[in-house]
């Protein structure tokens, strides 16, 4: 097996929800060469599936492997050029496609997640908001939102 090949997320590892246990297990299988051995199936599938493509529904059927694994996997990949998402749904869910098959349909960009890659700024986001939205519904003065913070931060690790 080998490495992923997908660039490393800046924790150097390829991909966690954040928590302990996915950070382990997102260690382990780049150690073990789980991940590359992963990202290396769905793209040879994706190739042999050409225009079709798969979702991540039929990737985690197809390849017997559970959504998280199927959903990071692809999106690594497609942040990295190595698979195309088009906005084409099936299922309800998006079209991944191998590069060499992208002929002009229209793609759905790499969208990253803004907490887990800036949470102070979502946070602060999160402050304006509270703030915007009590202004505007006049139901509770601005001044509580200080006392909505401090709860917010006692029941958030």
């Amino acid at each position: 097996m080998s490495g992923p090949i997908a660039g490393d997320y800046p924790d150097g590892s390829s991909g966690h929800s954040g928590s302990d246990t996915s950070k382990e297990r997102a260690e382990r299988e780049d150690a073990s060469g789980v991940t590359g051995w992963r990202q290396q199936r769905i793209l040879q599938t994706l190739e042999l599936r050409g225009g079709r493509g798969r979702t991540v529904g039929e990737v985690e059927q197809g390849m017997k492997m559970g959504h998280g694994a199927a959903s990071g996997a692809l999106s690594r990949l497609h942040r990295a050029g190595h698979v195309v998402r088009l906005k084409e749904r099936r299922n309800g869910q998006e079209v991944y496609i191998h590069p060499k098959f992208h002929d002009g349909q229209e793609e759905s960009p790499y969208r990253p997640n803004v907490v887990h890659r800036n949470p102070p700024m979502a946070l602060e986001l999160t402050d304006q908001m509270i703030r915007d939205m009590m202004t505007a519904s006049g139901l509770m003065p601005p001044e509580d939102l200080t006392r909505i913070r401090n709860f917010i931060d006692r029941v958030t690790p």
